[in-house]
């Protein structure tokens, strides 16, 4: 059990590792400390713009988030165009929207500057099957 445990450690510590880009990082935290300043006991409301034109209303209340899910389970996947490891798992999740179609939605929720334009450079390059959003509202929901 404790080996179980100091594996998942490593994994972890790996994927943190493998994700960072020293120069982007110091850019994007720039961005991210004067875009998304919120605190986590504020209740709010935004949006989430989709790569497709489609919104995703989000309402933050009591520390619990609803948002409009067509009665269906949602995870949100958060990423970067530049992680090596979030690339990676593109074709497992698009698999498993493929797979629970009816009862499961993914969506993909960009932590990084890009335009719509790039981000469907993007999806189309690595086939991407699963709603993307893009947008500094993005940052409020990580």
């Amino acid at each position: 059990m404790k080996i179980k445990k100091i594996l998942l450690l490593v994994a972890i510590s790996y994927l943190f590792v493998a994700c960072s880009d020293d120069k982007e990082k110091q850019q994007n935290d720039v961005n991210l400390s004067t875009e998304a300043s919120i605190n986590q006991s504020d209740d709010m409301n935004f949006k989430l713009n989709l790569i497709d034109g489609g919104l995703i209303s989000i309402k933050k209340e009591n520390a619990v988030l609803n948002f409009n899910d067509e009665d269906k389970a949602t995870l949100f996947v958060f990423f970067t165009t530049w992680c090596t490891p979030c690339i990676a798992e593109i074709p497992h999740l698009n698999k498993l929207q493929e797979k629970y179609n009816n009862d499961f939605n993914i969506v993909g929720v960009l932590l990084e500057d890009k335009s719509n334009d790039e981000i469907q450079k993007f999806i189309e390059q690595h086939k991407i099957s699963y709603k993307v959003a893009n947008g500094e509202n993005n940052y409020l929901l990580a």
